[in-house]
């Protein structure tokens, strides 16, 4: 049993881990103090295959994912990812061709603050009419990315991330870019705020909306 004194990791083998080639059910639920590793970024693929979520953090705590590709995701919050009261760390991961149909096609955070270091966010969407955050959406979170793309995602707001209630993501040496609308959009601008260093956005400062 793994706890913060007995930490896990598991190492998975190349290859493509699904429904149709392997018998995964989806979503895969990331327990406390266990982590799960690929030998390479592309040698490891997990594929829902548009049935749910690929991964769910729920109060989870000393979690790290690293080097893998999350893919096929489907979900009304978090398409590739589902992150509620927990703080894990991702690293050299890519998620791509993930859907949420409200918000969040990569990535959703609820009151998470997850680390993100060398991590690619392409090719999702959130598909609502009033849906946010294509690559990311962020609620009571405040995400540290470094060194993260964000590229090619879809949504009617925030095509890259979307930032809502007390939510202070940060931004270091990171890339946003061809997000649709706009990049990133900040609802309850009160509450909600944004730090952003050494970054590359498209439409600068004018596409944070």
């Amino acid at each position: 049993l793994a706890d913060s004194l007995h930490q896990n990791t598991l190492v998975l083998a190349d290859g493509i881990y699904s429904p149709s080639t392997t018998g995964e059910f989806f979503p895969l639920g990331m327990p406390s103090y266990v982590s799960l590793s690929g030998n390479t970024e592309t040698g490891v693929i997990l594929d829902a295959e548009e049935r749910s979520n690929v991964l769910l953090f729920d109060h989870s705590q000393g979690t790290t994912l690293e080097k893998m590709t999350i893919t096929g995701g489907i979900a009304r919050y978090g398409g590739g990812i589902y992150c509620s009261y927990s703080n894990p760390t991702l690293k050299k991961i890519t998620l791509s061709w993930n859907v949420a149909t409200s918000s969040g096609g990569g990535i959703y955070c609820y009151d998470s603050n997850p680390l993100l270091f060398q991590v690619s966010i392409i090719h999702n969407a959130a598909r609502w009419w009033q849906s946010g955050g294509g690559g990311i959406f962020v609620h009571d979170s405040s995400p540290y990315l470094v060194n993260v793309t964000i590229a090619e995602n879809e949504a009617n707001r925030g095509g890259g991330l979307y930032s809502t209630w007390a939510s202070n993501p940060v931004l270091v040496n990171s890339i946003l870019w061809n997000g649709g609308q706009q990049e990133i959009y900040l609802e309850n601008r009160d509450y909600a705020s944004i730090t952003i260093a050494y970054s590359d956005i498209q439409g600068g400062q004018s596409d944070i909306e």
